[in-house]
C-alpha cells in the first residue's frame, strides 16, 4: 500500500509509451542487450517508490526493455538498429522478491 497508485490511468493499468522519441540499443551489467528508451512516466514512478522505500541496485533508473541476456557470438550492436514503434505495458504487478531469478531466465 506504500507504494500508493498505479503508474497510469488508462483503464486497464497499462502504460503506452508512444513511437519515435529517443530509442538506443545498450548493453547493461553482464552483457544484457537493452532497448533504452524515454519515459517520463515511467522515471517518476521509480521515483515515487524510491522514495515510498523501495531499493534499487544502480546508481540511476534508466527506462529499458531487456531483449537478451546471452546475445549470440559475434553480435554487433551498431548495426542494429532501435526499434521506434509504440511500447505497450500492462498493469503494475506486486509479488514478494525473488533473489533467484536470474536463474530462471529462458532464451528462446
Amino acid at each position: 500500500m506504500a507504494m500508493g497508485e498505479t503508474w497510469t490511468s488508462d483503464p486497464d493499468g497499462g502504460l503506452l509509451i508512444k513511437a519515435g522519441g529517443p530509442r538506443a540499443l545498450e548493453r547493461f551489467g553482464e552483457g544484457a542487450v537493452v532497448l533504452q528508451f524515454a519515459s517520463w512516466s515511467l522515471q517518476s514512478r521509480h521515483n515515487e517508490m524510491v522514495q515510498a522505500g523501495a531499493s534499487h541496485d544502480y546508481p540511476e533508473y534508466l527506462p529499458h526493455v531487456t531483449i537478451s541476456y546471452e546475445a549470440p557470438d559475434g553480435f554487433d550492436i551498431e548495426t542494429v538498429k532501435p526499434y521506434a514503434g509504440e511500447l505497450r505495458f500492462g498493469p503494475e504487478v506486486f509479488e514478494p522478491l525473488d533473489l533467484d531469478w536470474k536463474a530462471k531466465i529462458t532464451e528462446a
